[in-house]
């Protein structure tokens, strides 16, 4: 417990920046993350909290498949459900705690939520922007070897 001010400190700051650089990225209609400009509209940042969080949430462009498409292309961060420890987890709720729910009535199915953990800022970055490139429909670095074999 001595050291959880630290690792979430850590954490927000990995977070903060990840968000700000996923702005405008063409497979997202928004990111979503409350230590980007204009999304404190409250200012509870600060009066409720002590910084931001480590979670992100990302609209993507192309609804449902871009967002399975982008869960699966992840490498680094793990697919669960789980959030708010300390390695990286992206979710799907659409594909996952909320595929039960009749599909016209399922929230945002093009959300997917990012919990940052404690690796290295740059290696987590890649990782998204691949991902990301999946899901606009480019083939992976992987994907990309098979096609040209």
């Amino acid at each position: 417990m001595r050291t959880l001010p630290v690792r979430v400190r850590a954490q927000q700051t990995t977070a903060g920046d990840i968000a700000a650089r996923l702005v405008g990225h063409p497979a997202l209609t928004r990111v979503l993350y409350p230590g980007l400009p204009g999304q404190d509209p409250q200012r509870l940042i600060g009066r409720q909290t002590e910084g931001a969080g480590s979670l992100i949430a990302l609209n993507f462009a192309g609804g449902f498949d871009a967002g399975v498409r982008f869960t699966e292309a992840c490498r680094l961060i793990t697919h669960a459900v789980s959030l708010g420890g300390v390695d990286s987890l992206v979710q799907h709720p659409a594909s996952l705690t909320h595929r039960p729910v009749e599909a016209s009535a399922r929230p945002a199915a093009g959300i997917v939520r990012l919990s940052i953990g404690l690796e290295h800022v740059e290696d987590l970055i890649e990782d998204i922007l691949t991902a990301l490139d999946a899901a606009l429909g480019a083939p992976t670095a992987a994907e990309a070897v098979v096609l040209s074999a």
